[in-house]
């Protein structure tokens, strides 16, 4: 016999509601299914940020740039929002988030004064029992460690004892209706193009698509390396956008000798890769550089 759990949500708007009782309703496991009624007011739908590029260099920045959106809003505090990563500890995306952050000079909760009003960032384990009027969901996207779901460790010991793949799985389904169901307001979920997470998906139909491509680019030249005659190696250069560092190669010297160090360029054509050691940027043919006056305007994505 299946039972089905009968809730009353008096926190989460009903898009929310909705979209997380459906995302269960795909679960497996009975105990996990659940119909929910809102009790809360009318909120705004969900927004998926699916972001292209290189996914890495810019999540941290983007998902700051959400909480300076929020904090612009009337009435909002910082401890108003809240960012939620599948994991905290060794998590490269959280540090680099508090270190955007502190760039910023966004009060948030690994600071000293803990009587100041801040934003909150933590894992989604430690999210439970808690509320915000905005949560950032990060990283939610497939097969990476900090993912959600999260990479599977495969076990070859323990693979004769339990079902270690549904069980992973419908763990990380209820990590991601944790997560969902902080929100009193507004809920942001930011994903990879191409690599979305399943379980957002599941409830893609109850969300609004905003989307964050970056096929053209404004940055300063910051870094070149191997401009010599070398083969043995491609040649590099670090772009620096606004907020995040993009970088480029290429065994076309041709294409980087004419960048000066310090000055901006607009790229566009871009296309990311990844050949199996990470995804990069590589200059050829395809992509047309424009130097930039310094007294142009950044017109970079974020």
């Amino acid at each position: 016999m299946t039972k089905t759990q009968l809730e009353i949500n008096y926190r989460c708007p009903p898009d929310i509601v909705q979209a997380g009782a459906e995302l269960m309703q795909y679960s497996k496991d009975p105990q996990t299914q659940k119909t929910v009624r809102t009790h809360a007011d009318e909120g705004i739908q969900p927004t998926i940020h699916p972001l292209s590029g290189i996914y890495e260099n810019r999540a941290a920045a983007y998902a700051t740039r959400l909480v300076e959106r929020a904090l612009a809003e009337s009435d909002t505090e910082p401890d108003d929002v809240m960012i939620l990563s599948r994991n905290d500890q060794a998590s490269p995306f959280v540090d680099r988030i508090r270190t955007r952050l502190d760039d910023q000079s966004i009060p948030h909760d690994g600071m000293a004064d803990e009587d100041e009003s801040t934003v909150t960032v933590q894992s989604i384990h430690a999210s439970k029992g808690t509320e915000a009027e905005h949560v950032i969901l990060i990283n939610a996207r497939e097969k990476t460690p900090h993912g959600l779901p999260m990479q599977r460790r495969k076990s070859k010991l323990l693979a004769p004892i339990i079902d270690n793949k549904s069980t992973h799985f419908g763990e990380e389904r209820r990590l991601f209706y944790v997560a969902m169901t902080r929100a009193k307001r507004k809920l942001h979920i930011v994903t990879e193009h191409g690599n979305v997470s399943r379980y957002v998906d599941d409830i893609d139909h109850y969300c609004k698509v905003e989307r964050s491509d970056v096929w053209e680019l404004t940055g300063e030249l910051v870094r070149w390396i191997n401009l010599d005659q070398n083969l043995s190696k491609p040649f590099e250069a670090d772009f620096r956008c606004n907020g995040y560092t993009v970088e480029f190669k290429t065994w076309r010297t041709r294409f980087l000798r004419d960048l000066i160090p310090g000055k901006r360029y607009h790229l566009s054509n871009i296309d990311p890769r990844d050949d199996g050691y990470g995804q990069q940027i590589t200059i050829d043919e395809s992509v047309e550089i424009k130097p930039l006056d310094t007294e142009e305007s950044s017109t970079a994505e974020s």
